[in-house]
């Protein structure tokens, strides 16, 4: 059996796209049950989204419950490395697997990133905008402001991708004031949405502007768009060195262009 504590019900919709994925990831190649309690939509500018949505729980598989817990945490992650290397770990064992991380590499896990995919199909549009258009998603954390990126990035971005209507995804338009002023000139298009309706839509889009951090991660890597760009930065989430715990570059570089900050 797999459960959940720490920081499950803590987190934001994508480090639950993280946690979700790596857990299942093991349950299913354990042949293990798991059971998640349901994630919370918190309000998002100034839009209530108080509803839950349930992840999958597997209902069949091995029952261990009341057997000896071991709990895994991102330390126990960076070890392994991959999920195949957490798998070998717990084969033959008889635990209670406890999740008490955030899991948030992608390498943990690229190899079966086609199944993971799958996990999200609820989250993803259906329809599909095959013109120029551009969905540019904004970030700044109250609790992290070193996510924000300077407007000069997204200005750069724009004048790559090509001629297309601007439209803006937010964590909170109100944080972004200085980046709406410098972006005027674009005419965007302000998409003020609840969680779930600006997953949906940024996946419609075929050109996608990505900030720092793990929303933008799950909405390009699930979307079908054919040019991401993706910031590269010295601090933050999107840093990439190898001892960085926090890894969300891809791997897909004929969607993705990254770009050096």
């Amino acid at each position: 059996m797999i459960t959940f504590e720490s920081p499950w019900n803590k987190v934001g919709v994508g480090n639950h796209f993280f946690i979700y994925s790596y857990m299942r990831l093991l349950a299913e190649n354990l042949n293990y049950k798991m059971t998640s309690t349901p994630m919370l939509f918190s309000e998002r500018n100034g839009i209530h989204s108080q509803t839950y949505y349930q992840f999958k729980n597997i209902d069949e598989g091995i029952d261990n419950i009341g057997k000896e817990k071991y709990r895994i945490d991102d330390g126990f992650t960076y070890r392994n490395e991959t999920i195949d290397n957490a798998i070998d770990f717990f084969k033959d064992k008889n635990y209670h697997i406890v999740s008490c991380g955030w899991y948030q590499k992608y390498s943990y896990w690229k190899k079966y990133k086609n199944q993971v995919k799958e996990y999200f199909t609820d989250f993803v549009s259906k329809d599909k905008m095959n013109n120029d258009d551009i969905a540019i998603h904004l970030r700044h954390s109250l609790e992290n402001p070193i996510t924000k990126i300077d407007a000069d990035y997204y200005i750069n971005s724009i004048e790559k991708m090509g001629k297309g209507n601007v439209y803006l995804f937010a964590d909170n338009f109100n944080r972004h004031e200085d980046i709406l002023e410098k972006l005027k000139p674009y005419n965007p298009i302000i998409m003020n949405l609840n969680v779930p309706d600006s997953i949906r839509e940024i996946t419609k889009f075929n050109n996608i502007i990505c900030s720092q951090g793990s929303f933008s991660f799950w909405v390009s890597f699930l979307s079908g768009a054919e040019k991401i760009i993706w910031p590269i930065t010295k601090i933050g989430p999107n840093k990439n060195e190898d001892n960085w715990s926090i890894d969300y570059v891809v791997d897909d570089e004929s969607r993705y262009e990254f770009v050096m900050l």
